[in-house]
């Protein structure tokens, strides 16, 4: 074998050996003398509230589920009970719209025959004033009392709409009050 021939293997030799050292390097970690030492270790709550009991001693050795405090539970029982009011109070809105949606629908209903009576006898009113078989006060009459109604009308639309958004309002709220009483629990 040539002397050229051996230094290529060498080279091809250290080539394949570096290439092994790095792909089992990248595969393994190995440490003889690695360390690893805390004094402290942070640790919080999901919730901000006081520590009435520690259920630890300091170096204790601990494992997952093991008890290591206790949080004051009184400010979340007054929170739970004051979102349960607020449930309660919501439900009751409600109850109130809903009867308020009802007898709003029926004076709009009469509302809406009234002024179709009016628009009906104003139309008539003004037919006959054009044939003048009829005075001009009954028109003028006629034509106020169809503005009445129209207005009439208006309003109850507005007191139906009005009770229909103060119930979806409320229905809101009690939705967004289990909500929080479900966090509060």
């Amino acid at each position: 074998m040539t002397r050229k021939k051996r230094v290529s293997l060498a080279v091809v030799i250290a080539l394949a050996a570096f290439a092994a050292y790095k792909l089992i390097t990248s595969l393994l970690a190995y440490t003889g003398d690695a360390y690893v030492q805390s004094d402290l270790v942070w640790l919080a709550a999901q919730v901000t509230r006081r520590v009435i009991a520690v259920h630890i001693a300091d170096n204790q050795d601990v494992t997952e589920g093991d008890l290591l405090a206790t949080i004051d539970p009184v400010p979340f029982w007054l929170a739970a009970d004051q979102r349960r009011a607020e449930a309660t109070e919501a439900r009751a809105q409600i109850a109130a719209d809903q009867h308020r949606i009802e007898p709003a629908g029926d004076t709009l209903a009469a509302a809406v025959s009234a002024a179709n009576y009016a628009k009906e006898t104003q139309t008539r009113f003004s037919t006959l004033a054009s044939a003048q078989d009829v005075s001009r006060v009954d028109l003028d009459q006629a034509n106020d009392a169809l503005r009445r109604a129209i207005a009439a009308r208006d309003a109850g639309r507005q007191e139906v709409d009005a009770a229909q958004s103060m119930l979806s309002m409320y229905q809101a709220a009690e939705a967004r009050t289990a909500a929080a009483l479900s966090l509060a629990e």
